[in-house]
């Protein structure tokens, strides 16, 4: 790797993308394994890219996943996955 290109310098090329929550309903409630919300979170687990997080959007998240009756231990699942491996920012005014 060429040492401009240090861990720090790295990161400004990774990708960063917020989701709506429609996106992981949409996904957690599809019934093709090759739907494009399906497909958008599988990329993201894959990393390759990095799923931004605020606070606001993680609650509303899970609200609106129980408002949609998905299985909770699907909601536990998804909360922990983002927990590992979404990149967390502060809450927002």
């Amino acid at each position: 790797m060429p040492q401009f290109l240090t861990s720090r310098r790295l990161w400004e090329f990774v990708i960063k993308v917020v989701l709506d929550t429609s996106v992981f309903i949409a996904a957690l409630l599809s019934k093709r394994r090759n739907s494009t919300p399906v497909l958008l979170l599988d990329k993201w687990r894959d990393r390759c890219f990095t799923l931004v997080m605020a606070p606001q959007l993680l609650r509303e998240l899970v609200v609106q996943l129980m408002r949609k009756q998905i299985p909770q231990a699907d909601i536990e699942d998804l909360v922990r996955l983002i927990a590992e491996i979404a990149l967390h920012i502060k809450q927002l005014v």
